[in-house]
């Protein structure tokens, strides 16, 4: 997985949730701007988010 990043000078963040502190940390860092308001880190390329639903658990009904 790293090699992928680093080839392409991209960044990748592996997380379990949105609410963790290292995944909030690391999308404000992408993210901080310089003294002229300009991002610190330069993109020409689009920001793909791939997000997998499980499935919600639901009650046992009907059980025997």
């Amino acid at each position: 997985m790293k090699s992928l990043p680093n080839s392409t000078n991209g960044v990748m963040v592996l997380s379990d949730a949105f609410t963790t502190s290292i995944f909030k940390q690391s999308f404000l860092r992408v993210f901080t701007k310089d003294e002229q308001g300009h991002l610190e880190m330069g993109f020409n390329a689009t920001f793909d988010v791939q997000v997998e639903l499980l499935p919600t658990r639901l009650p046992p009904r009907n059980c025997l």
